[in-house]
């Protein structure tokens, strides 16, 4: 009788771990299906920034030619008004 009770005992132990490791199995499999959407979020983010980072260098060199544009044209009014001056003088 005491052989069916260690039986017994080392197979409930055996049910308890194997219900363990089915778990541990499937919470594995989870983790790395959320490592792997995390992985495509990182991806897609990395993405996101390298263009907004090409819009943002396109948009300084708009900005930059935009400034010369405004610089010449106020040496051109200088110089219009200048020669009105001149001209009044």
């Amino acid at each position: 009788m005491e052989n069916i009770s260690i039986t017994e005992k080392l197979s409930n132990k055996i049910e308890s771990l194997l219900t363990k490791y089915n778990e541990i199995v499937a919470d594995n499999a989870n983790l790395r299906e959320e490592i792997e959407n995390l992985n495509e979020n990182l991806d897609n983010t990395r993405n996101e920034l390298t263009t907004t980072k090409a819009q943002n260098e396109a948009k300084d060199n708009t900005i930059r030619k935009l400034e010369e544009e405004v610089q010449l044209k106020e040496l051109e009014i200088e110089d219009v008004l200048s020669k009105i001056e001149q001209v009044l003088g």
